[in-house]
């Protein structure tokens, strides 16, 4: 035990852990944040949809001009390539941690011949 420990007393026996499963309170909040979000995300294309006039969206009178298509086109593609990359990314990352779980094979020493 350290000096410190021994001087305020710390039992060597207690053990910190970080895990979600030793804070059960943190699962009421996960839920509640996901509920949350789960209706904001669906609020505002629900609202939007409602608003729409469906015979006159059916006709084609209210279609959205060229420069909002070009728009919503843009965001998809920036969307898609972020989700791409995003994926690459956690794969790398994943390789990577187990490659330095592993050890790093091409740094340990050969054997020498000896002729």
């Amino acid at each position: 035990m350290s000096r410190f420990g021994a001087f305020i007393g710390a039992d060597r026996s207690i053990q910190v852990s970080n895990s979600i499963l030793n804070y059960p309170f943190l699962w009421k909040y996960l839920l509640v944040a996901t509920v949350l979000t789960g209706l904001f995300s669906g609020l505002y294309p629900a609202l939007y949809l409602s608003s729409l006039r469906p015979i006159r969206a059916l006709r084609g009178s209210q279609a959205a001009g060229r420069k909002k298509r070009r728009g919503a086109k843009a965001l998809i593609v920036v969307q898609f390539t972020l989700s791409v990359l995003f994926i690459a990314l956690a794969l790398i990352y994943l390789g990577w941690s187990k490659v330095l779980q592993t050890g790093l094979v091409f740094l340990t020493p050969v054997p020498s011949l000896t002729l």
